[in-house]
This record gives structure tokens, sequence and C-alpha cells, in this order.
């Protein structure tokens, strides 16, 4: 999980508004890394985009309310 978080990092470097990148990251920050503190403001990064998948948008706002 270290290394997956570590290439969406990376991603986000070069790309700041990869909502699927924030979304990924913040899935393994509050499920599988043990920082849940981190994950918010990647949920609430995804949802900025506004061509993000319906299904993408649900998961985001529920995992905030979580």
């Amino acid at each position: 999980y270290q290394e997956a978080s570590e290439y969406f990092t990376q991603i986000l470097e070069s790309d700041p508004d990869n909502a699927q990148a924030h979304f990924n990251l913040g899935m393994l920050y509050k499920h599988f890394l043990e920082q849940p503190d981190k994950a918010p403001e990647h949920f609430r990064k995804t949802l900025e985009d506004k061509e993000l998948s319906q299904m993408t948008r649900e998961r985001a706002e529920q995992e905030l309310k979580d």
C-alpha cells in the first residue's frame, strides 16, 4: 500500500488536479495506511472534478461522511 501511495503522490506532483489519484490516495490513507486524517483532503479534491463519474462522486461523498 505504501508503494501505491507513493505512485499516486508522484502523479499528483505532475497533475495536481487528478481526481482519480486523489480518490485512490484517500482510500489508501483511510482504509489501508492507518492515516485517516489525511483522507478527507483527497476526497474533497476528488469532488472538485466536474467530469467525475457519478459512482466515484457518490463514493467520495460517502467516505467523507463515514
